[in-house]
């Protein structure tokens, strides 16, 4: 049995491949004329299932494509980026008589203390039975529901890094709450007089909440890995605010939070479905995989009839949402082609007058020769929308430091397989060369390669190319610089910059920071003679061919698109002369059995991706930690437990110490993100210290790589939904809502485009600059009643 828990991750944490690109989601309709097609209903192509239909369990695109418009957040975005109170009353942004509205929803404009944030819930917001009844009003004590169900470790809840990284004493629940339930017969104290109505959960839950407020330690027992009791205390004198959950059942029904560290940003997180509330109904339910089997809502929509995703399902408007008024769009069909998506798909369902729209894929040449020709920036046909993408998930190459095999009931040559390859990457030189050796532009160019050209040195780089973690859009210091820019003009004047003859262009998006270089005074023919030393030392080569053995997983679903792309970067690698490392690919037989196989983390080599929570480059750089949000695809957590004492790490001299290197290298990185992130320094020495730890993840001590941006480099949209009608966000979930988009009843064309284009930016610029502009009669900032 392997020892992994269920996949964590941000709304946007992907395993690699589970979602194509956003190109790919038609917008589709009925099977109406082109001349006449209904602007009240919209049906969406997918082509992933979801997994996980529990709201406060999983954070999965996958799953949230789906639940994003059947449960309503506490705040949300509109589509200007302005942020507006959702469940939550409107608060200080509402346009009221006689007072300048604040960009914040919980604090006037002249309120800089960002530990505590207060506001009410909505009089209208309620929970909805799938037919769109009232059940009954959303109360604080739904919030605190959330808080106990993500912060019992034994939920698994992959929301549960948000709440300890944001909330006064919610790492004390968490570390706490999971192991006295667990341990339920060696802790009595905490489970004394529990009413009949009551949970444990609940009621254990209040107890350390209790002690935390009142300064108390909290102590119990725990049973630990050599079976042995051990008594844990936790001490609280030092939260000041003790639980930074408040709530106030009766009179104003408030939710107030008081931080563990200050955050001028944190109503960003409030967008995200972290801090939802969660209905009763869902208590003790688990992450409810497949198939819903809670028919509780919140939000804009309720399901049309029963959810069978194989056979696809209709959402229908809720129209007692406290909202129904902006929602245009009635129905939102969803139909599976997972199965049988390929590049030309959705355009060859446009041209059979099937659906509604699509965005022409540069992989799909028949179609680009139609709708775009040779000069993308003037398509031959005028109805289709050029536009640049939003920064969607970042992807990373994934050394996995603890292959599950290690654990699972295999076969002895699959073990020693998975040993090997754990072993493999605790070298620092493995990885580096790894990184510097692998032509990433090959894969990456799925998304670009209609858009690259000759870089200075005459070579094609994916335009689509990472050089970082931290998506593009994720932070700004106070002059509006991207994060992304100043660290790229941080890594360009580095030593290793400066060896390489770099510049800030090279670290940008579309840079090769990578391929070729030299990093800690090692270039290609040091590296292989490093490694080879390594491997003898440890025993690691395979006997018939004398290569170190890593194996990569890809799913047959992919057999069409992406694996097109990546069996050849992987080729490329494998025929590098003298190259000491053979890169295997292994292609389970079904999806379900890739899934399988993805989720035990039965690889040495993988890629995933990650969006952002909220708008600061930490929502990246946390999840890098041991025991980090990323964990689960790196082994972070298992190889943390077991180095110092498994044999895998400490049989062999020269792996023990690669293992303690590996591990001091980790605990630096995490030292240094968390001591900066709880600093109140100023955005600028934030940022720094942040870009020197990010530096130091990826080109020093090579614990991942940077991969690619998802997003296509450019959109080439034929759709009949209006574009601006959405929020562009790449933070929360709003992004991923029906709520306020519109559609035409014809697709419009350049000219219109154009129009559409310079309205919305003069309107943007009033709604950025005017704190007052463009909300008069807009019910999102109405005042309260």
């Amino acid at each position: 049995m392997n020892k992994l828990n269920k996949k964590n991750g941000l709304v946007f944490l992907l395993a690699a491949g589970l979602v194509a690109s956003s190109a790919s989601l038609a917008v589709v309709s009925c099977k109406i004329t082109e001349k006449d097609r209904d602007v009240n209903t919209i049906t969406n192509a997918f082509t992933t299932n979801a997994l996980y239909w529990n709201p406060t369990y999983t954070q999965n695109e996958r799953d949230w494509q789906f639940l994003a418009d059947l449960y309503a957040s506490s705040l949300a975005v509109d589509e200007y980026g302005r942020t507006y109170g959702d469940i939550f009353e409107s608060g200080y942004t509402e346009l009221k008589e006689n007072q300048t509205p604040s960009k914040y929803v919980g604090k006037d404009a002249s309120d800089t203390d960002y530990f505590v944030w207060k506001y009410k819930i909505r009089s209208n917001a309620n929970w909805y039975a799938a037919d769109g009844n009232k059940l009954r009003a959303i109360s604080p004590s739904d919030y605190k529901r959330t808080a106990f169900s993500v912060l019992n470790s034994n939920n698994q809840s992959s929301l549960a890094g948000l709440w300890t990284t944001f909330i006064s004493g919610a790492e004390v629940v968490y570390e706490s709450l999971g192991a006295i339930l667990k341990n339920e017969e060696k802790n009595q104290s905490y489970f004394e007089n529990i009413p009949a109505n009551i949970r444990k959960e609940e009621f254990v839950f209040d107890k350390i909440v209790e002690k935390i407020n009142n300064k108390e330690d909290v102590v119990y027992t725990i049973q630990n890995k050599d079976n042995v009791d051990e008594i844990k205390t936790i001490e609280t004198k030092d939260l000041e605010y003790g639980f930074g959950l408040k709530l106030e059942e009766d009179g104003d029904r408030s939710v107030n939070f008081y931080l563990s560290k200050p955050a001028s940003f944190f109503e960003t997180v409030l967008t995200y479905n972290a801090f939802q509330p969660t209905a009763k109904e869902f208590e003790g339910k688990g992450a409810i995989k497949d198939k819903p089997t809670v028919n509780v809502y919140s939000g804009a929509y309720v399901p049309e009839g029963i959810i069978d995703q194989a056979k696809g399902f209709s959402f229908k408007k809720n129209e007692n949402y406290h909202f129904s008024a902006k929602v245009s769009i009635k129905k939102v069909n969803w139909i599976n082609i997972v199965q049988n998506s390929t590049t030309s798909k959705t355009r060859e369902m446009f041209e059979a007058n099937e659906i509604d729209g699509f965005s022409v894929s540069q992989n799909d040449e028949a179609g680009w020769r139609k709708y775009v020709g040779s000069d993308w920036t003037k398509p031959k046909d005028s109805r289709v929308n050029v536009y640049e993408s939003t920064a969607a998930s970042s992807w990373v190459i994934n050394y996995n430091f603890y292959n599950g095999n290690i654990d699972n009931t295999v076969s002895p040559d699959e073990k020693e397989l998975a040993e090997k390859g754990t072993k493999a990457l605790l070298s620092k030189d493995v990885r580096q060369y790894i990184a510097t050796t692998l032509n990433r532009s090959t894969f990456a160019e799925y998304y670009s390669k209609k858009y690259d050209s000759p870089a200075s040195d005459g070579k094609v780089y994916s335009k689509n190319l990472n050089n970082i973690y931290t998506a593009k859009g994720t932070g700004y210091d106070s002059n509006g610089k991207d994060y992304v820019e100043i660290f790229a003009e941080y890594a360009a004047n580095t030593s290793d910059g400066k060896t390489n003859g770099m510049s800030k262009e090279d670290f940008a998006r579309g840079g090769e920071a990578l391929l070729d270089k030299t990093y800690n005074g090692k270039n290609r023919k040091a590296l292989v003679e490093s490694i080879n030393d390594y491997a003898d030392k440890t025993g690691i080569k395979s006997a018939t061919d004398q290569k170190i053995h890593l194996r990569v997983l890809l799913s047959p679903a992919w057999n069409n698109t992406l694996n097109k792309f990546f069996e050849p970067m992987v080729n490329n690698f494998n025929n590098v002369e003298n190259n000491p490392i053979k890169i295997d690919i292994k292609k389970p037989v079904t999806t379900a059995a890739y899934d399988q196989e993805q989720e035990a983390a039965n690889y040495d080599l993988g890629w995933s991706g990650w969006g952002p929570d909220y708008a600061d480059p930490y929502t990246y750089l946390e999840t890098y930690k041991l025991d980090g949000a990323m964990q689960n695809y790196f082994g972070g957590k298992n190889f943390k437990d077991s180095y110092e004492s498994n044999q895998v790490f400490t049989q062999n001299e020269t792996v023990k110490q690669a293992a303690i290197e590996t591990a001091q290298a980790f605990n630096s990185y995490s030292s240094a993100i968390e001591a900066n992130d709880k600093s109140n320094s100023t955005i600028e020495n934030r940022y720094d210290e942040f870009i020197k730890a990010e530096y130091n993840l990826m080109y020093k001590d090579f614990l991942t790589t940077p991969f690619y941006d998802q997003a296509s480099y450019r959109v080439m949209a034929v759709t009949r939904v209006e574009r601006h009608s959405v929020p562009n966000v790449n933070y929360g979930n709003s992004s991923q809502r029906n709520l306020t988009l519109t559609k035409t009843s014809k697709v419009k064309k350049t000219e219109e485009y154009i129009i559409d284009d310079t309205k919305f930016a003069a309107d943007k610029t009033k709604a950025t600059s005017d704190p007052k502009a463009l909300k008069e009669g807009n019910i999102f900032f109405a005042p309260s009643k």
